[in-house]
């Protein structure tokens, strides 16, 4: 049936990737120079996972990071605390859950499996780690300068 590896791609770069990334089947976060490409691969082996893992070599090839958001083969990417950076903080939540504050997160629909994944910016490092994926962005990223493109974007943007 196929084993549940969701991952997601990192870039930071001087260099505007947008259009690279524009025909992905995914939703990607575009944050000034650091690009997040979300989760949609689902199953190894299934199409959708390879398309995935497709766009996430491209993400690779421009220098980028990909890392594992939930996984049953891996252990979530937790980087260790560091000063001068902005984190992210990827969890998947239930429908029930809600934005409390839009400067520093997002709920973000995913397509796969309509699975719902909190998208988090902090300036600290968070100190519950517990099934979360913590990774180290350049210092100073704020989901109020996010700008969402690819498919499903933020739950916010479909009301």
């Amino acid at each position: 049936m196929g084993t549940f590896d969701l991952k997601a791609g990192i870039l930071t770069s001087a260099g505007d990737h947008r259009a690279t990334f524009a025909d992905v089947n995914a939703p990607v976060l575009n944050l000034g120079q650091t690009l997040i490409v979300l989760p949609c691969g689902s199953k190894c082996g299934w199409e959708d996972d390879r398309q995935h893992r497709e766009t996430l070599e491209r993400v690779e090839a421009l220098g980028g990071r990909v890392v594992t958001v939930e996984s049953e083969i891996a252990r979530a990417t937790v980087d260790a605390p560091a000063e001068g950076a902005s984190w992210l903080i990827m969890q998947f939540v239930d429908n029930d859950a809600q934005v409390a504050d839009p400067e520093q997160e997002a709920i973000v629909r995913l397509p796969v499996n309509a699975f719902r994944l909190r998208v988090e910016v902090v300036q600290r490092y968070p100190t519950r780690t517990k099934w979360l994926c913590v990774v180290q962005l350049p210092a100073g990223l704020s989901m109020a300068d996010a700008e969402w493109f690819g498919r499903m974007v933020p739950d916010k943007a479909d009301d």
